[in-house]
């Protein structure tokens, strides 16, 4: 279990990179006290949360002080962006808690002794980053909570996706990924390969299966067409044994049956002559067939309209039925394109009438530019 990041009103959390954790952030329950090492397992860190609530003790904050703030800058300008983290003071972050500026400075001189060898830790914890902790600092905080995305554990398989029975042996035909199997990942997984485990083992699977049935083709005893069309007529419709029939792209069909006698008729499927590699979709194509347009749609050249607005102008649009973000000097009205943003609608909330630049940023290139552009009508802004 990691450790992701939910806060209200948001459609879904953000699932926080250990690094957060890693580079020196602090967890911290509802009373400023630490309660775990914050450099444990995430089943295990993710378990002293549930008990922190048990307790009665959330809601469980990251705290970043400013040295590991700059390690992390990426991470914490695009938590920021989505309104996931709040970069504050010290005297903010107790008022936040709700506790006195004392007891916090009490937890963080607390670290920092222990730090320093100076003290034991009770959780255990044996690395230490980008110290001190001082409530005249500046922190990025986040608000945590456990969030189940993987489950280690399942059907046992082998190297080649076999799922195993009782005594370790492989049934045959029979294969398994992703989490539904186990066996792959030891006590405890590495951080990122779940997505391994499914990508991977789903190719590793889908190998053995297809090797698997392309073997039986080979040795299966079937000698003659007749039978082989009969063994394929049973995976296309079991309820006629025997026979298949195929249309054609005029409407008319052929028939065979397992005597492998056939009545095709003078028609011949016509040919596709396209230039291009898929189907292409236009309403100006040369054919309503996809599959048979003759060459692709052409290339439409991304251009920033002439047109210039001030921020001045900008910054009137900065309400939820009337929403403009600049994004590179380009003015994106993203009014009815708030239910579609991967990241929820309140990520847009937070830049109305702004220049989110910075926060668009940590997308990728073809996020901010295809999707954005092509779903949002688009002005220049002059700065």
């Amino acid at each position: 279990m990691s450790i992701p990041a939910r806060l209200p009103g948001f459609r879904s959390g953000a699932n926080r990179c250990t690094a957060l954790r890693g580079e020196g952030g602090l967890l911290l329950n509802g009373e400023a006290d630490r309660f775990a090492d914050e450099l444990g397992h995430r089943d295990y860190v993710s378990g002293e949360m549930w008990k922190q609530k048990e307790a009665n003790k959330w809601p469980i904050r990251l705290v970043l002080n400013s040295k590991a703030s700059k390690v992390l800058d990426f991470h914490t300008r695009h938590y920021s962006g989505r309104g996931l983290m709040k970069k504050m003071s010290g005297k903010e972050l107790a008022k936040e808690i709700g506790c006195s500026e004392d007891k916090l400075e009490k937890t963080f001189s607390k670290y920092n002794a222990i730090a320093d060898g100076k003290e034991k830790d009770p959780f255990g914890k044996k690395f230490f980053h980008n110290l001190p902790f001082n409530i005249d600092d500046t922190f990025h905080v986040a608000v945590m909570e456990p969030v189940l995305h993987f489950t280690m554990g399942g059907i046992e398989i082998n190297d080649k996706a076999e799922v195993l029975n009782s005594d370790g042996k492989p049934f045959e035909s029979l294969y398994a990924c992703g989490e539904l199997a186990g066996g792959v990942h030891g006590a405890n997984r590495l951080g990122g390969s779940s997505l391994l485990g499914c990508v991977v083992y789903g190719r590793v699977a889908g190998s053995s299966a297809s090797q698997y049935l392309f073997q039986k083709v080979i040795t299966g005893g079937i000698s003659t067409a007749s039978q082989r069309l009969g063994q394929i007529s049973l995976h296309i419709d079991p309820s006629t044994h025997g026979k298949i029939s195929v249309e054609w792209a005029d409407g008319s069909n052929a028939s065979s049956d397992s005597n492998y006698s056939s009545s095709v008729g003078d028609k011949k499927q016509e040919q596709q002559s396209q230039k291009s590699v898929a189907p292409v979709m236009s309403a100006n194509a040369d054919s309503k067939d996809p599959g048979k347009v003759t060459k692709p749609n052409d290339p439409v050249e991304f251009k920033v309209p002439e047109k210039e607005y001030s921020m001045e102008e900008v910054q009137k649009h900065n309400k939820k039925d009337d929403l403009w973000i600049v994004v590179k000097g380009v003015v994106l009205d993203v009014t009815n394109w708030l239910d579609e943003h991967p990241g929820g609608p309140q990520a847009l909330f937070s830049h109305m009438g702004k220049d989110a630049t910075e926060g668009m940023s940590s997308l990728p290139a073809f996020v901010d530019r295809t999707v954005l552009t092509n779903r949002c009508r688009i002005r220049d802004a002059a700065r």
